[in-house]
């Protein structure tokens, strides 16, 4: 039997001074899978609020949710996890870059607890995010160190475009 549960993907910000919101707001105007999935930003929801008017991008209502009860269907949830909402683009900031890993690793920790069915990471500038709380190289350096992989096949990294169709990998 088929099971019909949409797919919950959870989507980390990366700095919030970069362009990882800036992506993933324009990815979601444009995507046809609301039928198909739940979308969970890990942020501040004045944060997404604020860069999608500063943007002028258009999507479905965005849904502040505290947790996995409050999933909208037909929104865009935004899973709040801090509240501040400062950004500069281009600027560099830890603080601010801080809030980025904080979102990657609610997700993470979402994904692991299996409340999220896929997770997206957004970039992160490897040299601000670097700190007392976050001793990695990147994304996949924390994913091996989280889950207890110590090889590099036990993690997957994944790239489409339009040339490349995923089902087929």
């Amino acid at each position: 039997m088929l099971n019909s549960k949409k797919i919950n993907v959870g989507i980390s910000i990366g700095d919030p001074n970069g362009i990882g919101i800036e992506v993933i707001l324009k990815a979601l105007s444009n995507c046809n899978l609301h039928k198909e999935c739940n979308f969970i930003i890990y942020s501040s929801y004045d944060l997404i609020d604020m860069q999608q008017k500063y943007l002028k991008i258009t999507t479905l209502p965005l849904n502040r949710i505290k947790d996995f009860n409050n999933l909208s269907n037909s929104k865009i949830n935004i899973k709040e996890i801090f509240t501040d909402s400062n950004f500069k683009y281009g600027e560099h900031d830890k603080e601010v870059s801080a809030n980025g890993i904080l979102s990657f690793k609610h997700a993470v920790k979402d994904a692991s607890q299996n409340k999220i069915d896929l997770l997206v990471t957004s970039p992160i500038n490897k040299e601000l995010s670097y700190s007392s709380s976050f001793k990695f190289s990147g994304h996949t350096d924390y994913l091996k160190n989280f889950f207890n992989s110590d090889t590099k096949s036990d993690t997957l990294n994944m790239v489409t475009t339009k040339k490349i169709n995923s089902k087929k990998l």
